[in-house]
């Protein structure tokens, strides 16, 4: 059997509705050289059941419990043939059948890509725009907006709801931390591959739709705070980590958060956590909500703060050695 060119790596968590549409878009692809490896978390929703009726047509890896996306992935690449993999989420769809033959067309004309793909979203008219991922200088990204096809646009990590990554990179890395559980391991690999001397990039023509569900992240705040802090520890460079406390109140003050905060202007990052809670819906809601968000961030951003700092010792030790956990995930052996 021709080894496949791209394994696909899908990680769920009770997404039955949304991973049905994801694998269909998949398996209409007009190209046949690939895998398809989901890993279930222990979903309770009847998705292990639904799984079994595929067949050979995926590969399946059942946990007992949700492990947290990050020991997915590390399950997905373990088992992985391909020298590229796909990492995708559950929630989000190919857009037509040409789109893995245009990626590996596209991959191969460049031998400075590590890792490209990137989030289409919503726009509110019917339509789909880029989300472009940039990190600011507390770890924090910024997401860049913009309409149209963009090409091979550098950027500063792709997140792992749509990234196409060589395999190579993520092994000589080590598989992703799965102290994240979720939240920030597709950030880390985003530096990780730019340390091993490839580039990242956002490119439209690997059109896959990031349809969230419709759950609030609201809870996610903590872990999201906690990993940035986490990310940056291990990663920056010593006087950046230092001066983390004054770089966040310098974004803090920035023109364009005051704005949010003031109900003046609309927060992407509002709007990732509290869906539907956006600065549309009523002069009060226009004000409150934002200063409702930042009274809950700025709690958890002190609290993430807080953790680190205990958690210091145990986060150097790491940062001068770290664990390869993909072979921790080998001795451990992987379900079916």
């Amino acid at each position: 059997m021709k080894k496949p060119s791209v394994s696909f790596v899908i990680p769920t968590w009770n997404r039955h509705r949304e991973l049905d549409r994801l694998l269909s878009s998949i398996f209409m692809q007009d190209r046949t050289d690939y895998e398809t490896i989901v890993v279930d978390n222990g979903s309770t929703d009847g998705t292990s059941q639904w799984l079994e009726t595929l067949g050979h047509r995926v590969v399946r890896i059942t946990n007992p419990w949700n492990r947290g996306a990050a020991h997915a992935k590390n399950q997905g690449v373990s088992v992985a043939v391909a020298r590229w993999i796909w990492f995708l989420d559950s929630d989000s769809e190919l857009q037509d059948a040409g789109v893995v033959g245009r990626a590996l067309r596209i991959v191969q004309e460049s031998a400075q890509i590590g890792a490209i793909g990137g989030e289409m979203v919503p726009d509110g008219v019917g339509g789909l725009q880029c989300r472009i991922k940039r990190h600011l200088p507390t770890g924090e990204t910024e997401n860049v907006l913009r309409a149209g096809e963009v090409r091979l646009e550098p950027c500063d990590y792709v997140p792992t709801c749509n990234c196409l990554v060589r395999r190579d990179l993520v092994v000589a890395w080590g598989g992703f931390d799965p102290s994240y559980f979720i939240f920030g391991e597709d950030d880390e690999l985003g530096v990780a591959v730019r340390g091993l001397g490839f580039s990242c990039f956002f490119d439209s023509r690997l059109t896959v739709a990031h349809r969230f569900a419709p759950t609030s992240r609201r809870p996610g705040l903590w872990l999201s705070n906690r990993n940035r802090l986490r990310l940056a520890v291990l990663n920056f460079p010593a006087p950046r980590v230092a001066l983390l406390p004054l770089l966040e109140i310098r974004e803090a003050l920035r023109i364009d958060n005051l704005r949010v905060l003031a109900g003046i202007a609309d927060s992407s990052l509002l709007a990732r956590y509290l869906p539907g809670t956006g600065c549309r819906s009523g002069v009060l809601q226009r004000v409150t909500s934002p200063l409702v968000f930042g009274l809950r961030y700025g709690a958890t951003l002190a609290a993430a703060y807080v953790y680190t700092a205990i958690t210091l010792p145990r986060l150097l030790a790491l940062r001068r050695r770290r664990p390869d956990y993909l072979e921790r995930l080998s001795a451990e052996g992987v379900p079916t």
